[in-house]
């Protein structure tokens, strides 16, 4: 195994991408992908389909990352197949968080909340209501001193206010400290995996996804 894509937001999403990669000519997603030259190797094959995922729904919209395990076989993307700008390529082994649960407890990566607020029930920055579930902590922005913490079927609504046709967000502008911060960052550091962006656990990350179809 030379090449992985993670960083999908669960298991089931993970096993249809490759089952997809594996059958791209029975997925309907892929239909456009010619099928394997005369000449072409199969592993520039599994490239080059794996190059259409990416920019194909609903993949070219998740937090995904494309990981060469073996620096040597790595090979560039076509020029007009490059992935989207928000799935970088990573090099190296993915390396175990070794960490149980899927929540953060504190001072393990989740941000505290600032001085002054932690006294005193916290409320969303965004629909004002209280935080009141422990067992699931709200999103805050890993950008020192801002103040935001949101539900996050509330954060992606605000995200996706200019995609109001799409479901899952891939950008947007913090709500408190107005930097630009890609969601998918947010929810690696709302899972304690902001800095080297390592796997993140699938389990914990479906939830949130559910609120936003009511």
């Amino acid at each position: 195994m030379v090449l992985i894509v993670h960083g999908f937001p669960s298991d089931v999403a993970a096993l249809r991408f490759e089952w997809a990669w594996q059958h791209p000519h029975t997925s309907r997603r892929l239909c456009h992908v010619s099928r394997r030259a005369h000449r072409e190797t199969r592993f520039d094959f599994h490239l080059r389909v794996l190059a259409y995922m990416l920019r194909a729904a609903p993949w070219c919209r998740l937090p995904l990352t494309v990981r060469w395990l073996e620096p040597g076989y790595c090979r560039d993307f076509p020029p007009a197949l490059q992935p989207p700008l928000h799935i970088p390529l990573a090099f190296g082994q993915v390396q175990a968080l070794g960490r149980a649960g899927g929540h953060v407890e504190q001072g393990q990566g989740e941000a505290s909340p600032p001085l002054g607020q932690a006294a005193e029930a916290q409320r969303c920055s965004l629909c004002l209501k209280r935080l009141q579930d422990a067992d699931d902590p709200p999103l805050r922005c890993f950008h020192s001193g801002c103040p935001l913490a949101a539900h996050p079927a509330c954060l992606a609504r605000e995200f996706l206010r200019e995609e109001p046709e799409q479901f899952l967000p891939v950008e947007g502008h913090c709500p408190g400290c107005k930097n630009l911060l890609l969601w998918g960052d947010l929810i690696r550091y709302h899972q304690g995996c902001y800095g080297d962006l390592e796997e993140v656990p699938a389990s914990s990350q479906g939830h949130w996804t559910e609120e936003l179809q009511s």
